[in-house]
C-alpha cells in the first residue's frame, strides 16, 4: 500500500466534521476534552509505568475511556449533548 491511500482514509475520516451542520460542527472544533483525557492517561501512565502486556494496557485504559463516557453521559454541560436528528 503506497503512502498517498495510507493517508486517503485518515483524511477522510479527519473532514467528515466539515458536513455535518454548524449547530454539530462548531463543537468539535475544540480538542480540550481530548487533551485533558490524553493528561488522565498519561498520569495513569505514571502510576503504573509498566505494563505486564498489551491486553492489560487496553484494559487500564478501555477502563479509563468507560468511566469518562459515563462522566460525559451525566453532564450537564451542553456541547456534550446534542440530537441525533441535528445532524
Amino acid at each position: 500500500m503506497n503512502t498517498c491511500n495510507t493517508l486517503k482514509v485518515p483524511f477522510e475520516n479527519t473532514v467528515q466534521v466539515m458536513v455535518l451542520p454548524e449547530t454539530i460542527s462548531h463543537r468539535f472544533r475544540a480538542t480540550n476534552i481530548l487533551e485533558q483525557l490524553n493528561e488522565e492517561a498519561r498520569l495513569l501512565e505514571k502510576v503504573i509505568p509498566i505494563f505486564s502486556n498489551y491486553d492489560s494496557a487496553i484494559r487500564i485504559l478501555g477502563a479509563l475511556l468507560i468511566e469518562n463516557d459515563e462522566s460525559w453521559s451525566s453532564s450537564p454541560r451542553k456541547h456534550l449533548k446534542f440530537n441525533l436528528t441535528d445532524i
